[in-house]
């Protein structure tokens, strides 16, 4: 999907879903990975195993500097492990981080053009400010970073700063 209306209107509508399913019951507790979380196996060529994104930045509220309204939810569709936290009552103000295949950082710079080089982060990282997107390519994975924020809490640093902490974990 690319940026506008129609990406704001599905990642709202999936954020206040998320948002109410993850107030509504008492937040299962997550699974501890072991120290370095198996990447690259799968059943699907290209595809990652799923690493549990969400507890690749365990402290994405520092980071951010704001408090989440909710634990972040976490789930895996279609190869793409992904995790959101909700930063504000209105559920359309959140981040995503997700983890797939390299294949999806080309898919991006396809879809998105050829965005800003940002040096010295993983083997390729790209940031498109129209989309407030980061990719990162790491070896068998790609990581990106995606703001649905108001656009004082959005800056091309914190998503760096975000892709640091998450590539870290996935050593």
């Amino acid at each position: 999907m690319t940026g506008g209306p129609g990406r704001r209107l599905v990642w709202s509508v999936l954020a206040a879903l998320l948002f109410v399913a993850c107030n509504s019951a008492p937040a299962p507790t997550p699974a501890v990975p072991s120290a370095n979380p198996s990447v690259g196996a799968s059943s699907a060529p290209g595809s990652v195993a799923p690493i549990g994104a969400c507890l690749l930045v365990p402290n994405m509220d520092e980071i951010v500097g704001k408090t989440a309204v909710g634990p972040p939810a976490g789930f895996t569709v279609n190869d793409v492990d992904r995790c959101i936290w909700t930063y504000g009552l209105d559920p359309s103000r959140y981040l995503t981080l997700s983890v797939t295949g390299a294949a999806a950082h080309s898919n991006a710079i396809q879809a998105f053009g050829e965005g800003e080089v940002v040096p010295n982060l993983g083997q390729d990282a790209r940031w498109w400010p129209t989309n407030e997107t980061l990719s990162v390519l790491f070896g068998p994975v790609n990581v990106q970073v995606d703001f649905e924020m108001d656009e004082a809490d959005v800056s091309r640093d914190l998503a760096v700063q975000i892709a640091q902490a998450a590539l870290a974990n996935l050593n």
